[in-house]
């Protein structure tokens, strides 16, 4: 099975500092993206993600985001 969406329930471990979802389905990446407050590393890629929200930005901790093919 491939996920197709980031559930809102991920958005309430607020101390999560790595998340790798590579390798799915996601389309979407929710706003509410901005939660995961503590998190630096976030790879995505091999996705199908359309569009990154603007509240990507408030993760001042991040320091790598991986959205390659």
């Amino acid at each position: 099975n491939k996920i197709i969406e980031i559930t809102p329930e991920i958005f309430e471990l607020n101390k999560l500092k790595e998340l790798y979802l590579g390798g799915n389905n996601i389309r979407i990446l929710p706003y509410d993206i901005y939660k995961l407050k503590k998190l630096k590393i976030f790879q995505l890629c091999k996705n199908f993600i359309l569009e990154i929200p603007e509240s990507i930005f408030y993760l001042k901790k991040l320091q790598y985001l991986g959205l390659c093919n």
